[in-house]
């Protein structure tokens, strides 16, 4: 330990004498625009010396590796002398010359006197989610500049709410996701030219693949095409394959592949009843090689989708409406129903006290209706369905949440008699004459007994 302090009082020391001798050369990133006496700079400090002449050969590099892989960051340099190379992540330091400070087996420093260090890093694995990235854009004029930044095509600052601009010379990238990706532009306005002097760069962001599908319960009856849809967001780009369980499927005959952006798309033409079963779609990148959705091609009908009002009309009952996609005549229904939690968004799940029916609901033009009574007045109730044809049952359709009525409000129905016509006698109407006492007649029906009772009006 003795050795080890001295060793690094000693780099302390030596680090000292270089800061001091050395000078920050800037390499600037001129402006795209500049106007009267304003400029703006986007910075990178590198350590050097004029009075040393040092110089670092190496140039800086993009690596992309797999996970678990090797990696050796070369670092070069000339006129070195007694100055020492250290090497640093995140603002710690890993190593000076060929002394390693970071205690990690999966380095090995490589020192190389008057000519450099290499870093070799073994089982390479993936970088904590939620890192961070700061930006930072020193603009000058007269009068002082006000900075901003803002992202191309003015997409919001997704960390910031729906803000398409964040005031000040720094910008902090938090906890950052594929969805910062991009580019990003410092832009700089003193009021003295016409247009605010600017410069940009580019957030590579590189991430697992993200897997989903448009629909993954599929309806086809026999004879049909269908299209399964997966979308992959990837970087790197991933490499995307389908499967039929363990069968890599191929363009053939039947089937077609094609791809447009992230959209990746399985067609499937003339479908037969041995082709239901599950279907896969994978990707993978560098990062992770297999991300899987699951596709299921079935006969069974498709997911029920609950529509109507979510207000009832009436205090102790309520028309239930859905529509069901299905090849094949619809046997039955099931209902499921609980009143809903006032306090906790509705859940998913079917609590205990649910209550289950089995129906047979008639079909109209508008899908299948289903009057629910034994109900509660102002209540509000959680409702689920699903449907079963020759192949089975369906999914149960996501949850929807109405509420009864505290009143009836079923409008009552007036009927109003239809406009009695001329009669028409032997292709002449007959003209109309005024009603006469003589010719009035008034027939009522007993609600004691069937008899008909007729009564002439004479005055």
């Amino acid at each position: 330990m003795k050795a080890i302090k001295s060793n690094m009082k000693a780099i302390k020391s030596n680090m000292k004498a270089v800061k001091t001798n050395m000078k920050a050369m800037i390499y600037n990133m001129k402006a795209m625009k500049e106007d009267y006496n304003m400029s703006i700079k986007l910075y990178v400090e590198f350590v050097g010396s004029e009075e040393a002449q040092i110089k670092i050969k190496t140039v800086g590099q993009r690596f992309m590796k797999p996970v678990n892989g090797n990696l050796t960051l070369p670092c070069r340099a000339l006129y070195l002398d007694d100055s020492v190379v250290t090497w640093s992540k995140d603002g710690l330091v890993i190593s000076a010359d060929g002394f390693k400070v970071r205690q990690d087996d999966r380095i090995d420093v490589v020192y190389m006197p008057g000519i450099g260090v290499d870093l070799q890093l073994t089982g390479l694995t993936r970088g904590d989610t939620g890192s961070n990235v700061r930006l930072e854009c020193h603009a000058g004029g007269q009068p002082t500049p006000r900075v901003y930044w803002n992202r191309q095509h003015n997409q919001p600052m997704n960390w910031k709410g729906s803000t398409t601009r964040i005031e000040g010379d720094i910008l902090e990238l938090l906890n950052i996701s594929r969805e910062m990706h991009g580019e990003y532009t410092c832009n700089a306005d003193n009021g003295v030219s016409l247009q605010p002097a600017w410069q940009s760069i580019n957030i590579n962001v590189l991430y697992s693949p993200e897997v989903s599908a448009e629909r993954s319960w599929i309806h086809a009856g026999v004879g049909e095409d269908i299209t399964f849809i997966c979308i992959v967001y990837s970087n790197p780009p991933a490499k995307v394959s389908w499967y039929k369980q363990t069968m890599k499927l191929l363009d053939g005959e039947k089937i077609r592949v094609k791809t447009v952006g992230d959209t990746y798309r399985f067609l499937l033409s003339s479908v037969e009843e041995k082709d239901y079963g599950e279907y896969m779609c994978k990707a993978g990148n560098m990062l992770e090689e297999d991300v899987t959705q699951i596709f299921t091609l079935t006969g069974k009908p498709a997911y029920p989708l609950i529509v109507g009002d979510r207000e009832g009309l009436e205090r102790y009952s309520y028309d239930l409406k859905w529509e069901v996609l299905s090849s094949y005549l619809i046997s039955s229904h099931e209902l499921v129903y609980w009143e809903a939690d006032k306090v906790q968004s509705s859940t998913p799940v079917p609590p205990k006290s649910a209550h289950y029916r089995r129906v047979f609901a008639a079909l109209s033009e508008g899908g299948y209706t289903y009057n629910m009574k034994g109900l509660q007045n102002n209540t509000f109730y959680d409702v689920i369905v699903r449907s079963q044809n020759k192949y089975g049952w369906s999914p149960y359709s996501t949850v929807f949440t109405f509420r009864t009525a505290e009143i009836d409000k079923t409008p009552l129905e007036v009927r109003i008699p239809a406009e009695t016509s001329r009669p028409i006698y032997e292709g002449q109407a007959i003209a109309p004459e005024p009603v006469t006492s003589e010719a009035v007649r008034i027939l009522f029906t007993s609600i004691i007994s069937p008899v008909l009772i007729s009564i002439i009006s004479c005055f």
